[in-house]
């Protein structure tokens, strides 16, 4: 049986977070801190950079997120997901939670 490897991830040495702008949306999971507003901004600016994925709904419900209900009926379904990799091929839905109820 093959011993897998385990990553690690090194922090860029010029690395500076970017501030959260009034208004940005953003979201936590554990000890990160996403920008969800910045996030976006960066992947319609930069759409060769990222290469869309069909993804399995059930296995990406959000146990944690509270569904705001009363936004359901504005959601735009045409939008995808994000997905973060926060630990090796360990995916979690950081951005799209109503649009996958």
């Amino acid at each position: 049986m093959k011993k897998s490897q385990l990553r690690t991830i090194a922090p860029e040495k010029n690395f500076i977070p970017a501030k959260i702008r009034e208004g940005d949306e953003c979201f936590s999971n554990g000890i990160f801190e996403f920008n969800i507003t910045m996030m976006l901004e960066y992947i319609r600016s930069n759409p060769d950079q990222f290469k869309p994925e069909n993804i399995s709904v059930p296995e990406f419900n959000n146990d944690f997120s509270v569904i705001d209900e009363s936004y359901i009926d504005s959601v735009t379904f045409s939008e995808p997901v994000i997905l973060a990799e926060i630990a090796p091929e360990r995916f979690n839905l950081i951005d799209g939670n109503h649009r996958l109820e």
